[in-house]
């Protein structure tokens, strides 16, 4: 039975994304970001949205956001103003009073912070993911849902182990 607003079939369509997860994560695309001189990988089937049109203040480049059904993938670029990678952590995550932090986890490979939390105007899970180059300071939103949240976390972490910075 299909209500009138379509549910039972919008829940049909996320258990096949869902499927097609479980056994095996993969993300075949790639956005290159040519301005700011780093790659991330995507889940196929996703659409990317490059907010050009946007007036950005100085420094800042226009978001690109990477899109599917209720997910969302979200890229900050802004220019590095000397900042390490601890202050542009302080400075993006720490003082933002619309994100409540819950964790934080450290990466090598990609040196930077993933921040476990809630908030942002939507009221559930969020990660962000910060890291800096000489240039540019980088992060990443990450809005999952409805997808399971092992789903969720496992897109998570292998888009942030995709990333190339070379």
């Amino acid at each position: 039975i299909i209500d009138s607003s379509g549910k039972l079939e919008q829940v049909k369509v996320i258990k096949n994304i869902q499927n097609s997860f479980e056994s095996n994560i993969q993300l075949p695309q790639t956005y290159n970001h040519k301005t700011a001189g780093f790659s991330i990988s995507y889940p196929d089937q996703w659409e990317v949205i490059e907010n050009s049109e946007q007036q950005q203040p100085p420094g800042v480049l226009p978001d690109v956001h990477f899109v599917d059904i209720a997910n969302f993938v979200r890229l900050e670029v802004e220019e590095n103003n000397g900042w390490t990678l601890e202050e542009f952590q302080r400075l993006r995550i720490e003082t933002n009073e619309d994100f409540d932090l819950n964790e934080i986890e450290t990466f090598d490979a990609v040196p930077g912070f993933l921040n476990h939390g809630s908030g942002l105007g939507f009221e559930k899970e969020v990660d962000i993911f910060v890291f800096t180059t000489d240039k540019w300071a980088i992060s990443i939103v990450f809005m999952l849902e409805p997808l399971d949240k092992e789903i969720g976390h496992r897109i998570v972490y292998e888009m942030i182990a995709s990333i190339d910075t070379d």
